[in-house]
């Protein structure tokens, strides 16, 4: 049964608090040309360092991240070594959220139900969810949750995303605001480490664009992992 999510509260809080604090500065760091290995090593890195799982926060693309395909497939293969990486954060404590761009919701849960992920990532624990909400600046925000499946969008004309406007209110590119409606406003608050891998360019530009302009994880390392094609992986 589809319901109705109530965030209303959860995004005005933040987006109030956000324009108070423009002035802040941003430990982020955008990663060209990497490989999924290279955010295994990483995460390694951080959690030798005694850094607690829980304040790590992944925030994850599907498709050509998670999977061996950019694009939807018929049935989905993971990339590399992607599906047991997140199995073994889950596992530790790690907070994931896994959010598509595509605009089709279903399609990307059956995606990762075709990689064994829909345990891992609490999809059949949970219905799926309809985001619908207006937060202060008075734009429109809508998409869908499921477990920790989020994809959000834009659907207000004049919202700021980047160069590809017509395809920015049908995909769903909001990727950075996704973890603010999987996990509670104290785990938020902290995080000391947020890593973003996908393999699409314009979304790490959207991402890293929307952390500093809504004021979003002020208090955390942001970490920007822009994937090789996964054609590239094995070479």
């Amino acid at each position: 049964m589809k319901k109705i999510l109530s965030v209303i509260y959860l995004v005005i809080f933040y987006f109030s608090n956000a324009y108070a604090m423009e002035g802040s500065s941003y430990d982020i760091e955008i990663l060209r040309q990497k490989k999924f290995k290279d955010l295994e090593e990483y995460t390694a890195g951080i959690l030798a360092m005694g850094i607690e799982p829980q304040k790590i926060l992944l925030v994850l693309d599907n498709n050509g991240t998670i999977t061996k395909d950019p694009s939807p497939a018929l049935y989905e293969k993971p990339r590399g070594n992607a599906v047991q990486y997140i199995e073994e954060m889950i596992k530790i404590g790690v907070h994931i959220v896994v959010s598509s761009a595509w605009d089709e919701f279903e399609r990307t849960i059956s995606s990762l139900n075709d990689l064994g992920l829909h345990s891992t990532l609490s999809v059949d624990n949970d219905d799926k969810e309809a985001i619908d909400c207006i937060y202060t600046t008075g734009q429109h925000i809508s998409g869908y949750k499921q477990g920790k499946v989020c994809s959000i969008k834009y659907t207000y004309e004049g919202s700021y995303l980047c160069s590809h406007a017509e395809q920015d209110y049908q995909y769903y590119r909001l990727k950075a605001l996704a973890p603010f409606f999987v996990y509670s406003e104290e785990d938020i608050k902290n995080y000391q480490y947020v890593l973003f891998a996908d393999d699409s360019i314009d979304n790490i530009i959207i991402f890293n664009n929307e952390i500093s302009k809504l004021g979003l994880n002020q208090n955390a390392k942001i970490r920007l992992f822009s994937l090789l094609n996964p054609a590239k992986e094995e070479q």
